[in-house]
Order: structure tokens, then C-alpha cells, then sequence
């Protein structure tokens, strides 16, 4: 709805905000073992400050970070085509200009998420990051005026909150941040209340907090070309004052915020991060406990039979101690062994380790960057792990990757940045295949199941080439290039392809008719010369030649030149 109010905004922030608390509290222990750059949920840290002093083993934090590469290379890696444009009518698909106009549009998508345009790809693995440890990410979206360019980012967790439309779709955004007094100035312009403006002026680097809010436009209709008028309303406020420093509207949503996996009436997602929590704070403990143990078997503690009996002793190297032996050269100061298994607490931190490596799919993440390793190959290893990943990938792709293609697609639409599209598509409805090589991975049955059966049968056509007869070729091409992912630019439609093949027909057809009359003029050449006289030669010649010329059969005309040879040669 329109016409809130800034104080209407501001109770909403803190009521989603305190709904949200226990998920807070969660977080921040994630954050405190697994997540260190984002833990600020419940605790205020300043910049530069230490953030890992919780941490003995940095297992979970390499883990993490392994993960977040390998679904970024598998996913949306920038050296690769990872998604195509398809129209559900897919008759149309096959239609060259269509196919060429897809391609092209295709292009400026990834041109527009690569660096010369935007921070995309340098932003996306925290993304990943935040996905996998927290179960929820934020990723903002949005132009930057007058300069050509997209403001891609990730925003921290704990700067936003969020809800959810009838359908279970994220529509709501509400996000507190922090800007200096110069970064107010240039944003926001004239937009600043007085106080806020002069506070700007004397002091530009001190701190101003501002919520942003941007929630579905109750009052939006097509026909309206104002901002505030646009499908979600954006507003810009000022924290302590309560002042609307800007207000507008966005065509698309601009926070994409996927969710790892989502528990029945909960809005906020789980991740990986909370499920290997307990490994993760008991390993912690172990290695704790382990390096005492560790501390204690390198330098151990001593033992005396009496306080008076040895004097200081001196344990640095080189030292001596007076009075560490009796008259007999008995030592009276001994290491006291605690009799503790180290072997056995090093051995159940393996365990632990194991077990959250693999809580972020750790090994498959390993083979991803392997570089003799096929899709196919890796997917065959890895079918089990990739039936489970199946549900949270899907999250990823209709919950970011979808709604942010769409937006960039929006963006470059009203920026006159895309080629027209032709007549044949007016009012078409598009749709987003993605192909990179992970989404490639679980496409490829088809594809490998294509290639088996033609390995099958060309086994059997060698006995019986007619079996070939029971495949469609031309569609097992077809779900090979898809399963492969091979580029729509090479691959022919359905029309050029008839009419390539009824080219090569014609010109079978005219090479076979120059043989046969080749083959007509030997004979009646033959026939001329077996002939008698010069008029019956001329005349078996003149009769072939009408036959040819008035449009007649080849093959008859050879056969007429034959018989007339039959009936000279039998005379």
C-alpha cells in the first residue's frame, strides 16, 4: 500500500526485527564460529577489531569458503554461458531470427553482469557465503544514475529484514544502514532534514542511519509513468528523525533474497551453517582441550617430593637446578604424566572435521576443480550428493537467479540496451534455461541415455542397419545440444535444416540425370554406328533426342536406344 508514513515504517522495521530475534541469536553463534566477517546479529563490532578469538580450529571457515567457490565456478561462472533464453512456444525457438535475436539479448545479460559493468561477480561469493552458513541471503540490484553501470551487492543479514507475500515469495524489504555525513550529502541531496543536513556539513565522516524500505505498491497501475506509482514503492528515511528523505519506485523488486531450505511458518531460512553447529562448537572444545593436552606432554608439570627440597628450578634450556638431587644421585624433581591419550582426542577431531567438510558438500566441491574430470564424469560420482543438493539448487535458481536475470533484463529494456525483438514474438512469454555446467550435471541424463542407446545400436546395425530406423535422429540431436549445453548460435532450426536437406536432394537428383544422359548418348552413339546406313542411325538418334528434349523419361529413352540396338545387332 501507499501513503505510509515514516513512523508507520519505522514500527514496521522494529516489529520484523524483534519477530526475528531467536533466528538473531543463532546467527550470531554461526557467525562467531563459522562466519566471522558478518557477526554483528546481537553484538556491535568496530572496524578493524579481531573477530576470530572464539575460533581453534578454522575448519568450518575453510569449508565454507570452499563451498561458496564451488557453486559459484559450477553455478554462474563468468567464463561461461550459465543460463539461455527459450520462449515457452518452442516451435518459435527453432525459427532462425528468433533463435539469433535470443542469442544476441543472451550476450547483453552476461555482458551487463561482467566487470566493465557491474561488481557482480566479485560480490557473489559472499552471497554464497551468507546462503550456506546463515540460510538466507540478501543480494541488492539496481542502476546507478547517469554513469551506465549496475550496483551489484550482498547486504549483510543483519541490516534486513524481511516478509513474504500470500505466496510464500519474499515482496518485502525493510534495511537499516549507515552512511557518513559526505556519503548523506551526495545520496540524498536536498533530501536531508535540517538538523541531519547541517550535522552532514560540520562533521562528513559522522555516522547517520537511514532505513530504506521498499514494499509491494498496493495503488499500482501500468498507465501511471511516475516512480511512485511503479509496481513496489521505495522509501528512504531517516532513523532518528523520522524524516522521508526520498521517495520513489522500482519495476522489479531490487533485493533478491533466496533461502536455503525454509522449516513449515518460518519466513527466514536454515542453512548448512546451523546444522553443523555442534561439530562445529564440539571440535572447537577438542582442540582446546587438545592443545593443553599437547602443552602438557611438551612441557610438562613437575613433580617434587617436598617444597624444601629443591631449590628454583630453572627448566629453560641450559638451566641448572640446585637440590634436584639427592645424595645418592636420586632425582627428586620429576615431569608429572597425566597419563592422557592424545592420539584419541586427535583422532576424534578427524572425525569432526570430516563431518563438517561434508556438511558442506566438501568433496564434491573438490572434484568441481579438477581439471581431468568431465561433467559427466564428476556427475556420475557425485549423483548421490546431487540428488540431495537438488532442492536447495532449485532455491537458488528461482529465488535469485530468476528474479535477477528478469530485473537485468528489465533494467537494459528501458535503457535501450537490447536489439528489437521480432514481430513473430510480440507478447511471447520467455523463459530462463539454465546451463551451466552444475544445472548442466543434472540435465545430462537425457543426453547420456542418447548416447548409450546409439553406442547399443551401433552394435546391432551392423547386423541389421534397419533397427536405425526406430530412432528420430534428428530429436536425438536435439537433446544431445540441450544436455550438452552446445550453443543455440550453431545449431540449425527445424526449417533451415528441411531446407538444406531438399537442396541436397535437388542436386542428387540433377547429378543422377546428367549420368543417366550421359549413359542415353553412349548408346545412341553406339546405335549409330551399328546401323547400316547413316538415316537409320540419324533416325534411332533423332526419335532418342525428341524423346529427351520434348521432356520425356531418361531411363525410357534409354531403353528405346537399347532396343533399336537389340534389333540391329539380331539382324
Amino acid at each position: 500500500m501507499t501513503g505510509r508514513t515514516p513512523q508507520e515504517l519505522v514500527l514496521h522495521w522494529n516489529k520484523l526485527k524483534g519477530e526475528r530475534s531467536e533466528f538473531e541469536r543463532t546467527w550470531q553463534e554461526i557467525a562467531d564460529y563459522v562466519r566471522p566477517l558478518r557477526a554483528e546479529f546481537t553484538s556491535i563490532r568496530q572496524p578493524g577489531e579481531k573477530r576470530h578469538q572464539r575460533i581453534f580450529d578454522a575448519t568450518p571457515l575453510m569449508a565454507a569458503d570452499s563451498f561458496a567457490g564451488g557453486i559459484y565456478g559450477m553455478m554462474t561462472n563468468p567464463a561461461n554461458r550459465w543460463f539461455a533464453l527459450r520462449l515457452a512456444d518452442d516451435e518459435m525457438n527453432d525459427y532462425d531470427p528468433v533463435r539469433d535475436w535470443l542469442y544476441d539479448v543472451e550476450t547483453k545479460l552476461l555482458h551487463s553482469f561482467g566487470p566493465q559493468v557491474s561488481r557482480f561477480y566479485s560480490v557473489l561469493p559472499s552471497m554464497y557465503a551468507d546462503l550456506a552458513c546463515f540460510g538466507t541471503a540478501v543480494f541488492y540490484s539496481e542502476e546507478i544514475p547517469g554513469q551506465g553501470r549496475i550496483n551489484d551487492n550482498v547486504r549483510p543479514l543483519s541490516e534486513c529484514v524481511i516478509a513474504e507475500s500470500a505466496y510464500g515469495e519474499v515482496d518485502t524489504v525493510y534495511r537499516r544502514f549507515a552512511l557518513t555525513g559526505k556519503q548523506a550529502i551526495e545520496m540524498f541531496a536536498g533530501g536531508l532534514s535540517e538538523r541531519t543536513a547541517r550535522t552532514a556539513e560540520k562533521d562528513p565522516f559522522s555516522l547517520i542511519h537511514f532505513i530504506h524500505c521498499v514494499y509491494p505498491n498496493g495503488e499500482y497501475k501500468a498507465d501511471k509513468l511516475e516512480p511512485t506509482a511503479r509496481p513496489f514503492v521505495s522509501t528512504y528515511i531517516e532513523e532518528e528523525s523520522r524524516h522521508k528523505v526520498a521517495e520513489g519506485g522500482y519495476y522489479e523488486l531490487p533485493y533478491h533474497v533466496p533461502r536455503w531450505a525454509q522449516a513449515a511458518g518460518e519466513v527466514y531460512g536454515r542453512g548448512i551453517g546451523e546444522q553443523i553447529l555442534p561439530d562445529v562448537k564440539m571440535l572447537n572444545r577438542m582442540d582446546e582441550t587438545a592443545i593443553k593436552a599437547a602443552q602438557k606432554v611438551a612441557d610438562p608439570p613437575l613433580a617434587a617430593a617436598d617444597e624444601g627440597v629443591v631449590k628454583a628450578a630453572r627448566t629453560y634450556p641450559g638451566g641448572i637446578t640446585y637440590g634436584a638431587l639427592d645424595a645418592n644421585g636420586t632425582q627428586l624433581l620429576r615431569p608429572l604424566m597425566t597419563g592422557g591419550n592424545i592420539g584419541i582426542t586427535l583422532e576424534m577431531m578427524e572425525q569432526r572435521r570430516n563431518a563438517i567438510k561434508e556438511g558442506f558438500y566438501f568433496s564434491l566441491m573438490q572434484m568441481i576443480g579438477s581439471p581431468n574430470m568431465t561433467a559427466t564424469e564428476w556427475m556420475g560420482r557425485q549423483e548421490e550428493k546431487l540428488r540431495l543438493l537438488g532442492p536447495n539448487l532449485g532455491r537458488i535458481q528461482s529465488e535469485f537467479l530468476s528474479p535477477l536475470i528478469t530485473r537485468r533484463f528489465g533494467l537494459l529494456s528501458r535503457a535501450n540496451q537490447l536489439p528489437p525483438a521480432p514481430e513473430e514474438i510480440q507478447g511471447s512469454t520467455m523463459t530462463i534455461e539454465y546451463v551451466s555446467p552444475l544445472a548442466r550435471a543434472q540435465m545430462a541424463g537425457e543426453a547420456q541415455a542418447v548416447q548409450r542407446l546409439y553406442q547399443s545400436l551401433g552394435m546391432i546395425a551392423q547386423v541389421d542397419p534397419s533397427v536405425l530406423d526406430n530412432v528420430d535422429h534428428d530429436e536425438a540431436v536435439q537433446i544431445l545440444g540441450r544436455g550438452w549445453a552446445v550453443p543455440a548460435k550453431i545449431m540449425r532450426g527445424a526449417d533451415k535444416v528441411k531446407e538444406m536437406r531438399a537442396e541436397r536432394e535437388q542436386m542428387q537428383a540433377m547429378q543422377q540425370g546428367l549420368q543417366l544422359g550421359a549413359q542415353g548418348a553412349d548408346v545412341a552413339k553406339k546405335i549409330a554406328g551399328a546401323a547400316k546406313s547413316g538415316a537409320e542411325a540419324g533416325d534411332v538418334a533423332a526419335k532418342t533426342g525428341q524423346q529427351l528434349v520434348s521432356g520425356g523419361d531418361i531411363t525410357q529413352a534409354i531403353e528405346m536406344l537399347r532396343g533399336a540396338l537389340r534389333g540391329k545387332t539380331a539382324a
